[in-house]
């Protein structure tokens, strides 16, 4: 197979063809992805294995944009799903979100997008779906996102000791953003800021629409999801709260509380992990200052849409305390979100926190210094943020 180029009506064109399928839909996407597209083209220098894969990533992406609308359009009322949230966990990078998302996600009450799903929304044409009453079995789906989850953790050594990746592990949903050109991967990925400042000043909304639309696909596929409440879970919601609740109104936002002099530089390691094999050059001391920057503009949209929006939306928590005490945490959230936990969720929650604690594949090494931080700076720079919510 020919290498696709990193130009929209070539990767496009590639989708038709391997979904036989033209219909996208809203086409909104495009001017994301262009900006995305020159953005890895010019900013990037991406080295020859991320001129293979990336363009079959994004090429990806709208196969499932495809897939997606074909089955709307032929069965409609995938769009009467019913999504229940009442939790969407926010916080930095490195706050315990994911431990707090996936012990949440433990309970059988509740539900969330898993990692396969999220890299492969759409069923493939061999599924055989038939009707909501007759779903097939995903298997090559999963297969799929076990082969994605391997060659991460293979192309970036010892980055499970700072994201442990599944492919049936709860994963953000941030995944199924990436579908429209609008989600924070791709500059966790590459050093891209004109794209990151694309973001930045970007109307989100659209995007979040398409994500409800997922949930939606993905909670059709599988019914037994119907009447259980999905737990969400990014930071990319941060800057992001009031879109958030427009799109999932009743919902809480849940904001993870840590200290930035601990996650920044933390956030930034696990940058450069992920980054590294894509590109020419890793530039350590680039990249803190981008994301130094990008997470501190995160935290002063959050506080400013907070206080507009009212303090009855938001819940907060500890990570020393979901490191400590996570069943405490849970039961707290719950009574705060008007729930109760159960015995079987309580059972199923303790038994994954002791399977899942911190450290588990190792431990995470970095300084702030490797990428041109220091804990005064961080302190200094993020000083309204730790004023109002670091105690201790």
């Amino acid at each position: 197979m020919s290498r696709i180029p990193l130009e929209r009506d070539a990767l496009m064109a590639a989708a038709v063809q391997s979904a036989g399928l033209d219909d996208f839909g809203d086409l909104f996407f495009i001017e994301p992805l262009d900006v995305l597209l020159s953005a890895l083209t010019t900013e990037a220098d991406l080295n020859d294995a991320a001129l293979k894969v990336r363009p079959m990533q994004l090429v990806n992406s709208l196969v499932n944009r495809l897939r997606t609308e074909d089955y709307i359009k032929r069965h409609p009322e995938i769009l009467d799903e019913e999504i229940l949230v009442d939790a969407v966990i926010v916080g930095l990078p490195r706050t315990g979100s994911t431990m707090l998302h996936r012990l949440l996600a433990a309970d059988p009450g509740n539900t969330a997008m898993q990692m396969w799903e999220g890299g492969q929304p759409a069923p493939w044409p061999e599924e055989d779906l038939g009707t909501a009453k007759e779903l097939g079995n995903p298997i090559g789906r999963q297969k799929m996102g076990e082969k994605t989850a391997a060659y991460i953790n293979q192309s970036s050594p010892g980055f499970g000791s700072i994201h442990d990746v599944n492919a049936y592990s709860p994963e953000e949903e941030i995944l199924l953003l990436e579908h429209c050109f609008m989600s924070s991967v791709p500059e966790s990925g590459f050093y891209i800021p004109s794209y990151t400042d694309y973001l930045k000043g970007a109307d989100h909304s659209r995007a979040y629409q398409d994500l409800k639309r997922f949930l939606q696909f993905l909670q059709w596929q599988r019914p037994e999801r119907r009447g259980k409440k999905w737990v969400l879970k990014t930071p990319q919601h941060v800057p992001l709260v009031d879109v958030v609740l427009k799109t999932f109104p009743g919902a809480k936002i849940v904001m993870t509380h840590r200290d930035p002099v601990e996650t920044v530089p933390s956030f930034c390691s696990m940058v450069a992990h992920y980054a590294g094999p894509w590109t020419n050059h890793l530039d350590e001391k680039a990249i803190g200052k981008l994301w130094a920057d990008r997470l501190a503009w995160n935290l002063d949209q959050f506080m400013q849409q907070r206080d507009a929006l009212g303090e009855a939306h938001f819940i907060d928590t500890d990570y020393r305390k979901t490191i400590t005490d996570p069943l405490g945490v849970a039961r707290d959230l719950y009574a705060q979100l008007g729930r109760t936990v159960t015995a079987s969720g309580a059972a199923q929650m303790k038994e994954h926190a002791a399977a899942n604690k911190k450290n588990k594949h190792g431990k995470h090494h970095y300084t702030a210094a490797q990428f041109g931080l220091s804990d005064s700076g961080i302190a200094d720079q993020f000083a309204a943020y730790r004023g109002r919510y670091i105690k201790g």
